[in-house]
């Protein structure tokens, strides 16, 4: 009778003491979850000939824009910095976290052209480094969420 009590255990004894082994394997082999930066800063630099608007949001939503063909970024809230052409290069710094997502956009509302720079540093680490020519309500954007 004790012999069939253990051979019922064995296959439970296997998982309940191979189960933590197999899953620090997959850690191993497919690596852990991606470090969640908490600051960017974000640079614009450039010329423009015309006041430039930069949208800073960490509440938005990313869809597909049937009408657009493509995915666009819905911004819920942002703060927006209007900067005068001797305003460049400009400089802010924001938490990313608890909210876990960054929106970053520079538009350029003139229909004389700008040459902008956009610049996003996650934790010191540069996410992105773009240059564009940008005019008529055309924009630079950078967003990210973990």
């Amino acid at each position: 009778m004790r012999e069939n009590a253990t051979r019922r255990r064995g296959p439970f004894l296997t998982v309940a003491l191979g189960a933590p082994l197999l899953l620090a394997g997959c850690d191993f082999i497919f690596g852990s979850d991606p470090e969640i930066p908490t600051e960017a800063v974000v640079e614009v630099e450039g010329e423009a000939p015309a006041p430039l608007l930069v949208v800073l949001s960490k509440d938005f939503e990313i869809a597909f824009d049937p009408s657009e063909g493509s995915f666009v970024s819905f911004l819920l809230l942002a703060d927006t910095v209007m900067l005068e052409p001797g305003d460049l290069p400009f400089t802010t710094r924001l938490d990313v976290q608890p909210e876990n997502r960054l929106l970053a956009r520079v538009v350029n509302p003139s229909a004389d052209t700008a040459l902008v720079r956009l610049i996003v540093r996650l934790d010191g680490d540069v996410g992105h480094d773009r240059s564009v020519r940008i005019a008529d309500n055309q924009y630079i954007e950078f967003s990210t969420t973990y």
